[in-house]
């Protein structure tokens, strides 16, 4: 299976809430994106969004494309994002034009992974390696974190190297 891996840009228009890609902004200009929809608009991705989680009117909004939910803090499908980087990365990366907000993937098929607290901090490094595995068990095409540290750990390192096996690619 040939797959794609698609980069994220931030692709946010804030110019009053046309779904019409006529209404563009410099960026649609710059990153050529009508042209890039030539070739995909992510119909055939699973992105899985390790982060914050969604906001509840981002979820409404995506519910079409939200295939699954997974809090791997909680173990549960709770995936309320109180700190609001989660909903903005999905938003930017798989916005379809709804309130303004274009993405390079407006048709990707979405997993919400909630894997960290409500500051936007780990609080168990296993949050993160429990995320990954959810991830590749459910055969994602791009893993998409995007958060860091200065502090190394293993267990993650180990678990991102078995999603690559497993042909997930990782975005940020």
């Amino acid at each position: 299976m040939k797959k794609l891996l698609v980069l994220f840009f931030t692709v946010i228009t804030f110019s009053g809430c046309s779904s019409s890609i006529n209404d563009k902004e410099y960026y649609f200009n710059f990153m050529d994106l009508e042209r890039l929809w030539e070739y995909s608009e992510g119909e055939s991705q699973i992105i899985a969004f390790i982060d914050t989680g969604i906001s509840e009117q981002a979820k409404a909004l995506y519910s079409d494309r939200i295939i699954d939910t997974y809090n791997s803090i909680e173990d549960s499908k709770n995936v309320v994002d109180n700190h609001g980087h989660g909903t903005q990365i999905i938003s930017i990366s798989s916005g379809n034009g709804e309130k303004g907000i274009w993405g390079i993937a407006p048709k990707a098929k979405v997993i919400v992974i909630k894997a960290l607290g409500d500051e936007g901090e780990v609080e168990d490094p296993t949050s993160i390696v429990k995320a990954i595995d959810y991830a590749i068990s459910k055969e994602v095409d791009i893993i998409n974190m995007s958060f860091g540290s200065f502090v190394s750990n293993s267990d993650i390192e180990n678990q991102i190297q078995l999603a690559i096996k497993n042909n997930s690619f990782f975005a940020d």
